[in-house]
């Protein structure tokens, strides 16, 4: 890294004494596989280098100076900047501060392999090894802490209980919209259905109402899918069939449906034709179900009106005790 910041001598002097202490073999059964030391081979020879948790150990220290590097999610994050720092930007600062390293008589084997390895070693298998570090930094850097957690207000009983009962309420409206989007698929099945049964028969045949009934039904059996109940039924058959007229089959008269010229239509157009069909029907029955409504009103009114009235004080008698 180009401008690597100058740490203090006495944190640079601490991490140099503690990795020139490391000695030949120190942790090489250790059961964290990255604090075992990692065995190299250049040009014949064997060089034996400090396990990668080892070496972001003793380097922290220094890389964390001037800075307050935190684990974050997976990244490693520095709090005095705000910036996410970049493993590559740490194996260059290990980089740095390796290649600094001074001559060492009183240091172990791992000391001066690392150096010789530094120079010797081809480019991309010292790369390796100082991103190996540059993730062991990450993973021994303290995480980032957690932000402080607002006390909860306390709730009186009669919020809890408006809260509960808000939850109910919605809990309830979800499983109404559920209900109501798989009877609209049901609904918009049965007028593919039929659809689909005019396309195939063509214009002009006459169909007895129950008879056209029983076959849809006959033709769920088997399915994952339940038949729309008979009054639905012929609500959807009114607008996708035509309505229903009285016609003598087999001798007796009864309610039936004449087919309507269908043309041929894909499965996604016919689709769309019944969810057309559908969506006509539901909004008449919206409007039968204001109509109702709105009468019902009335009648109420009308009923409230008659009672006021009744009771206006010029129109009551009053009684008198005979004497």
């Amino acid at each position: 890294m180009a401008d690597v910041p100058r740490p203090p001598a006495r944190a640079a002097d601490a991490a140099r004494h503690a990795l020139a202490a490391l000695v030949e073999g120190r942790h090489l059964n250790h059961r964290e596989r990255g604090r075992r030391p990692v065995r190299k081979r250049l040009d014949g020879w064997s060089v034996e280098l400090p396990g990668p948790t080892v070496l972001a150990e003793i380097w922290f220290d220094v890389l964390n100076d001037g800075r307050d590097l935190r684990a974050d999610h997976g990244t490693l994050t520095d709090l005095v900047t705000r910036e996410t720092v970049g493993l590559a930007e740490i194996a260059d600062a290990v980089r740095a501060q390796l290649a600094a390293l001074p001559d060492r008589r009183d240091a172990g084997r791992p000391y001066s392999d690392l150096r010789l390895f530094l120079t010797e070693a081809d480019a991309a298998n010292v790369a390796a090894y100082l991103m190996d570090v540059a993730r062991a930094v990450r993973r021994i850097a303290p995480p980032v802490p957690a932000p402080e957690r607002t006390p909860r207000e306390r709730l009186t009983p009669e919020q809890r209980e408006a809260n509960y009962r808000e939850a109910q309420r919605r809990y309830a409206q979800r499983v109404r919209d559920e209900v109501r989007a798989d009877q609209a698929q049901d609904n918009e099945r049965a007028a593919a259905w039929l659809l689909l049964a005019q396309e195939k028969d063509g214009p002009g045949l006459v169909w007895a109402a129950k008879d056209l009934r029983a076959t849809y039904v006959g033709a769920h059996k088997g399915t994952r899918y339940e038949p729309v109940g008979r009054n639905t039924f012929f609500q959807i058959a009114d607008v996708a069939v035509g309505p229903r007229t009285r016609r003598r089959i087999n001798g007796k008269p009864q309610p039936a449906y004449v087919t309507q010229e269908v043309p041929q239509m894909t499965r996604e157009e016919r689709k769309d034709l019944a969810r057309l069909i559908v969506s006509r029907i539901a909004e008449d029955w919206k409007a039968d179900a204001r109509a109702g409504l709105a009468d019902l009103v009335a009648d109420e009114r009308a009923v409230a009106s008659a009672v006021n009235d009744a009771l206006r004080p010029d129109n009551v008698i009053p009684l008198r005790r005979a004497v």
